[in-house]
């Protein structure tokens, strides 16, 4: 990207770094997942166990069937680093991702309750992403080609 750049030019990236989930992000979405499905708003292939833990490890696991075994992703390391040492950083932000996890598998059978907790569901995660209690997955750069 750098090489295509003019001296001075921008580059924004949006990028999904995957393994930044961690135990947190797992207890959160089984919270979440948890009461979506006690009154059948979530539909997904199998419910969580009913011990905390147990749904915790469930979260865990999923993710990385889906996110480390059945891709081959790059680290949050081999995303960053080049990003540092070949662009100056103008602004480094982080999004909210996990629920979009969450809205994949919601009942649509009703349009304006899943919205409403669509809706819930992104801004929960962006006020624990604001606290830091929370690891966003979902990064946003820009940065300058600074050929000083």
């Amino acid at each position: 990207m750098r090489h295509w750049l003019r001296p001075g030019g921008r580059l924004v990236c949006v990028d999904f770094l995957h393994d930044r989930f961690d135990r947190r992000a797992a207890r959160w979405l089984a919270q979440v997942r948890g009461l979506l499905e006690a009154p059948g708003s979530y539909c997904p292939d199998s419910r969580l166990p009913a011990d905390p833990d147990a749904a915790v490890d469930r979260i865990d696991w999923e993710w990385k069937q889906e996110h480390l075994v059945e891709q081959d992703l790059n680290t949050a390391a081999d995303i960053e680093e080049p990003l540092r040492r070949m662009f100056r950083t103008e602004a480094r932000s982080w999004h909210p991702y996990l629920y979009w996890d969450i809205l994949a598998r919601l009942d649509a059978s009703n349009v304006e309750a899943e919205q409403a907790t669509a809706r819930l569901v992104a801004a929960w995660e962006n006020s624990l992403l604001a606290a830091r209690e929370l690891p966003s997955v979902l990064l946003g750069f820009v940065g300058n080609r600074d050929d000083n």
